[in-house]
């Protein structure tokens, strides 16, 4: 049961040396303005100027719900007490006691279910100064709010974001150095306080911290800026994503009150992975102690949450990109976009650990960190297009057994030549793409059309001799679900164009089965038998196997270790049209090391060796 500790407003009469003030109520409402709040046991002064024919007042209220003995000494002049029933002062009842001497106090039990008024005064030509001291009373009390806060001097700071500094020192695997404003994703940490508002004395506190242990784990410290700055701080583990927190005061001062930039706990979460992770406290015991009566006293507190909001994604926020803010939208975008195609051998600031957020190490999902390869490219860009616009994971992942199917189409003459890309088959979740082109002709335009060309369509090319790159990106929303033209390319002069690789991937970061189904494009459909490299290579833990077939051709493909076994097969004694298909290989179940992939047709074998590291 917690005691509480409010306000005591006293008010108080005063009248002359030679004559005595009339007993009646100088306000007709105890919460006039100018009325003096006394919330503690302490000592007030003022003065009174008075005029002839005039009286001059100071007022001190004592609210509903104080208890004890008050003794009140005022020195100089008189005073009058008053007793209501209601806080407008309705039934007023006198009980004047004592002459203004501090050698007769005004001593009175008090009524808890009454308010008092104390009315200082004076009249006539002079200046009157009084002091006065209040002490045996016990007051009622607000609730202290206790806040979890990023900023111990800001109450309303409740979610943590990623910022420079989250996940320092920068480590990666390659010799480079940062540019601010950067972060890494390595072991990353968000911070919040515990930090008491209000007035009240404390000498100790007993709390717990809940938050989610399967997204982050929980170091607590007193920190450098405690309100204990002597005291003692014990935190301990009472289950999963609980921690209980028992601090207090040892100082010769006993009760210490919050100040500006104290807390009372420093919470450091390392996080496990992305996602949005609610913090709260509770089993709340803040105690005082009363000097006067010698004795522990329970303070009401209200407790208030926090959030931490750590997505992949979370670059910038609307003024700068110093932190995050929790959300994904434009003003991430527009610096991601900046730095894609960068990497960290470049001598170019454009590079940036936080942008290089693909692949995870879960089989690309978005719910992990990441692991990263040095480059912002496509494998950034598909986590980048998942977290969009999302608060994390209402997503559940769709089945793509069946191929699909990837038409380069006719291309359309004119000053410009325009290649529509058509997907067909099985189109379910297709959140991004990635073409790997080869031709001599020269790209100078992506035309986004169908599902693609919605604001939500994501296009970035670059060209480097005959070889294209072109990433697409469905960025939050819903993703590719029905057939169509998804973009035109545009080229200057016609030639042939060619197809070396082609990557799609789902909401889940998944890699989907393609096929190359067109005939249109000269050598878009192989003229010869292929085994190319996989991509990404080296991989953790899936990557993709590309191969071209300039025939119907029936086609096994395998994988082996490095001892010869086979360990899985991507395409079992199949009757595949000419074309080019890519496969999609999850290593998740085997361990780091070599393995080699072997194709075989009627016509034509091949074997290339791929690195699985973890």
């Amino acid at each position: 049961m917690f005691r509480a500790f409010s306000f005591l407003l006293l008010t108080f009469f005063f009248g002359t040396l030679f004559a005595q003030t009339p007993e009646t109520e100088p306000n007709s409402t105890c919460g006039d303005p100018g009325i003096i709040t006394i919330s503690s046991n302490t000592s007030f002064s003022g003065s009174v100027s008075g005029d002839f024919g005039s009286d001059r007042y100071d007022y001190y209220y004592i609210a509903l719900g104080t208890t004890g003995t008050i003794t009140v000494s005022i020195s100089n002049l008189f005073f009058e007490v008053f007793a209501y029933d209601d806080a407008y002062c309705g039934s007023a009842g006198y009980l004047r006691e004592g002459d203004g001497s501090p050698s007769t106090p005004f001593v009175k039990t008090l009524n808890g279910s009454r308010y008092y008024q104390l009315i200082v005064s004076n009249f006539g030509p002079v200046t009157a100064s009084y002091t006065i001291t209040v002490s045996g009373a016990t007051f009622p009390s607000t609730a202290t709010d206790v806040y979890l806060t990023e900023n111990s001097a800001d109450f309303n700071a409740n979610i943590a974001y990623p910022k420079v500094g989250f996940g320092s020192p920068i480590t990666t695997p390659f010799s480079w150095t940062p540019t601010s404003p950067d972060w890494t994703y390595n072991a990353p940490k968000c911070t919040l306080y515990v930090v008491p508002s209000g007035d009240e004395g404390l000498v100790a506190t007993s709390f717990v911290v809940n938050f989610d242990a399967t997204k982050a784990s929980l170091s607590a410290s007193a920190g450098s800026n405690n309100i204990f700055s002597s005291g003692i701080f014990q935190t301990q583990a009472t289950a999963a994503g609980r921690l209980k927190i028992n601090a207090a005061n040892i100082s010769s001062s006993i009760n210490v009150t919050p100040g500006s930039d104290k807390y009372l706990a420093m919470l450091v979460f390392t996080m496990l992975k992305p996602g949005h992770m609610e913090v709260t406290i509770d089993s709340l015991d803040f105690r005082q102690y009363d000097t006067e009566n010698n004795e522990q006293v329970d303070i009401a507190t209200e407790a208030h949450e926090a959030d931490v909001k750590f997505y992949l994604g979370d670059f910038a926020n609307s003024s700068v990109q110093t932190t995050g803010d929790g959300l994904i939208n434009i003003n991430d975008l527009s610096p991601f976009a900046t730095a894609y195609w960068s990497n960290y051998a470049q001598s170019s600031t454009l590079y940036k650990s936080k942008f290089d957020i693909g692949p995870t190490s879960a089989s690309g999902n978005y719910f992990a960190l990441p692991t990263p390869d040095g480059n912002i490219n496509f494998e950034d860009l598909i986590i980048f297009a998942i977290g969009y616009g999302k608060s994390a994971g209402s997503q559940l992942p769709k089945l793509n057994p069946a191929p699909l199917n990837i038409a380069f189409g006719e291309q359309i003459a004119g000053d410009l030549v325009r290649v529509p890309v058509l997907l067909s088959g099985n189109v379910a979740d297709v959140r991004g793409l990635s073409f790997s082109l080869n031709t001599s002709m020269k790209l100078v335009a992506v035309e986004k059309a169908g599902a693609l060309g919605t604001e939500n369509g994501f296009v970035i090319f670059r060209q480097d001799g005959n070889s294209v790159m072109i990433d697409a990106a469905v960025i939050g929303g819903e993703s590719i679900s029905n057939e169509g033209v998804i973009a035109y390319l545009v080229f200057e002069n016609k030639a042939d164009l060619a197809v070396d690789n082609i990557i799609a991937r789902n909401s889940w970061n998944q890699n989907l089965n393609t096929a190359l189904v067109s005939n249109s494009l000269g050598s878009a459909v192989p003229v010869s038998f292929s085994l190319s490299q996989n991509y990404p290579n080296p991989f953790n833990p899936s990557t993709v196997i590309s191969f071209g077939l300039p025939v119907a051709s029936k086609v096994t493909l395998k994988i082996y270790n490095s001892l010869g076994q086979e360990v899985a097969t991507l395409v079992n004694g199949e009757m595949l049209e000419a074309g080019a298909y890519s496969k999609s290989f999850d290593a998740s179940k085997l361990t780091s090391g070599v393995y080699m992939y072997k194709i075989t047709t009627d016509n034509f074998s091949a074997v290339k060796k791929m690195l699985l590291t973890k």
